[in-house]
């Protein structure tokens, strides 16, 4: 029956010809389907999750929990709060193709674990790119509950959605290869046809807690919540970049700032 979300992953997985692998892991529901279909096909997995300094979010401490309840090799990788260390970083991020906020303030975590995470595994997986296959944004809600593939047709138009190819192109320049089941035109022929309510009752993303129910029971769940918001501290620490001397036009707001950068560089190439 549609969406097999558990014969995409497990393809995805068994395609894997390492047994050492890494994982992006969350408190969430997508990247944590991935552990589970890692464990069940008895790869030695190291489970790489992040915390701001000096903050233990609902992400870190529930990642964690979850790796002792499997037996799973934990990482935490702190993030550096400091100005000068957020300025290297905006400029990092803009030179790799960050575009939005999302782009900069995502994918910054990920900077900081290919960069210092200690990653030696070839192969790393991440639960990225789910969210859209399910139409839970605010926008997706009001307007395309009731046309779901046209939401999907247009979220995944875009290359670069849930940072793919900057997590493509860092890998590469790593001499690693990223895996993201979710992102796989596998699992979006899945998920052609297949209606909202059908896919997010009788709670949201249903269908991965019915794909791997069994596991699910041994853990807690959570609602989604985008990795930079929530308490992670993420957009808090990059709100600081308005009170710098990156913020030339007086904004309110970082994103102002991205778009300044974006223009710096473009104008030097």
């Amino acid at each position: 029956m549609k969406p097999n979300i558990k014969g995409v992953i497990q393809n995805c997985v068994s395609s894997i010809p390492d047994n050492e692998v890494a994982l992006c892991l969350s408190s969430g529901l997508n990247s944590n389907s991935i552990l589970f279909e890692l464990v069940e096909q008895g790869k030695k997995v190291t489970a790489f999750t992040f915390s701001m300094e000096g903050i233990e979010s609902r992400d870190y401490v529930h990642a964690k929990k979850n790796c002792e309840t499997f037996g799973v090799d934990f990482v935490n990788v702190v993030l550096p709060n400091s100005l000068e260390s957020l300025k290297e970083d905006v400029y990092t991020l803009a030179k790799m193709g960050a575009k939005s906020k999302a782009d900069f303030e995502c994918f910054f975590p990920f900077l900081h674990l290919y960069k210092h995470g200690g990653l030696t595994q070839k192969y790393v997986l991440s639960g990225l790119g789910a969210d859209g296959h399910f139409c839970i944004t605010k926008r997706g809600m009001i307007h395309f509950r009731d046309k779901i593939d046209s939401f999907r047709d247009m979220i995944y138009s875009n290359p670069n959605y849930g940072q793919k190819q900057m997590h493509e192109k860092m890998c590469e320049s790593l001499g690693k290869v990223y895996v993201a089941p979710y992102h796989t035109e596998e699992m979006r022929n899945e998920f052609r046809g297949v209606q909202w309510n059908e896919i997010n009752k009788p709670k949201e993303k249903q269908a991965i807690i019915d794909a791997y129910k069994d596991y699910f029971t041994k853990v807690k769940l959570f609602r989604h919540q985008n990795f930079q918001k929530g308490d992670s501290g993420i957009s808090t620490a990059f709100m600081q970049l308005v009170h710098t001397d990156l913020n030339k036009g007086n904004f309110k707001t970082p994103k102002g700032i991205y778009n300044d950068i974006i223009d710096e560089i473009n104008s030097q190439q």
